[in-house]
């Protein structure tokens, strides 16, 4: 077994870590640090982008979706919906390999009630935030100020807009760690030792289990929405152990019938019990599964 700083991470040792971070606080630093250290995976902006590009997103949708409330303009199209749900799917996807770090995007909402999981958040006085990112940038206070700002206004929008919540609302974390009092080394540190007594192999087996629930649900939400581009309102999809119950509406019989169908091909699904109710009374939308 291998030792990283005081403590033993090896086969029993192995966890999910969420780690959300005021812009020049470090976080990026410690979360890439852990990664380094423990020998996690690493999800970040870059390794979503590759994911999202091979299912087919350019990269010019990537950044205008990515950690930002969408434009005006796109909250009356699918595009937003369509890059929510191919998003939680590659977190989904991710966190099921198990030993990973996943820097922002909504984890902490998203692997919420995990066991095997820890969400961190992390902050800094706005005095050191914006010394930070005026070296990381070489600009004056004042761009570095604005910058900030900017970035902070993004983040706080993606999480209401997408998740209906306050992005700096303490309950959807575990630790905050104020990097204005601890170092960079020190809240690795920290969040080592978290994981260390966090972590079993019971909790990995429960985690494990659910996430395949999670990953199912979406994977099966996704082909029926945006790859089939089956006519659901309100899709809903809850696995249980490859039990699958589908809830909505649909203007017609057979495309109720054929989400049945489409369901029943993909790998994991044992048994589906649909629901969804012939309604024809007002327009189709598609509503990914949350």
């Amino acid at each position: 077994m291998e030792k990283f700083g005081n403590f033993p991470f090896g086969e029993e040792h192995m966890a999910i870590i969420t780690i959300s971070r005021e812009f020049g606080s470090g976080g990026g630093n410690i979360a890439r640090k852990l990664s380094n250290d423990l020998g996690y995976s690493f999800l970040d902006k870059d390794s979503l982008g590759e994911i999202l590009t091979n299912y087919g997103f350019t990269r010019n949708k990537i950044d205008k979706y990515d950690e930002k409330r969408p434009p005006f303009w796109d909250i009356f199209t699918s595009d937003r919906e369509k890059y929510l749900s191919y998003m939680k799917l590659a977190i989904f996807e991710f966190a099921r390999e198990g030993s990973g770090i996943i820097l922002g995007r909504g984890a902490s909402i998203l692997l919420r009630g995990l066991s095997g999981c820890l969400h961190v958040r992390i902050i800094a006085p706005p005095e050191k935030c914006r010394e930070q990112v005026k070296k990381a940038y070489n600009i004056n206070d004042q761009q570095a100020e604005q910058l900030i700002r900017t970035n902070h206004h993004d983040r706080a929008g993606f999480y209401k807009f997408f998740f209906d919540c306050a992005w700096d609302s303490p309950l959807l974390y575990d630790i905050l760690i104020n990097t204005g009092s601890f170092s960079e080394e020190r809240a690795a540190r920290i969040i080592e030792e978290e994981v260390r007594h966090l972590d079993s192999r019971e909790n990995r087996e429960e985690s494990l289990s659910s996430l395949k629930d999670r990953y199912l649900g979406q994977k099966i939400s996704t082909s029926l929405l945006f790859e089939k581009h089956l006519a659901v309102n309100f899709l809903s999809v809850e696995v249980s152990a490859g039990h699958v119950i589908l809830e909505g509406s649909s203007p017609a019989r057979e495309i109720i019938e054929q989400c049945t169908s489409e369901c029943v091909k993909i790998p994991g699904v044992t048994e589906v019990e649909n629901k969804i109710a012939v309604v024809t009374a007002y327009p189709v939308s598609y509503t990914p599964y949350y």
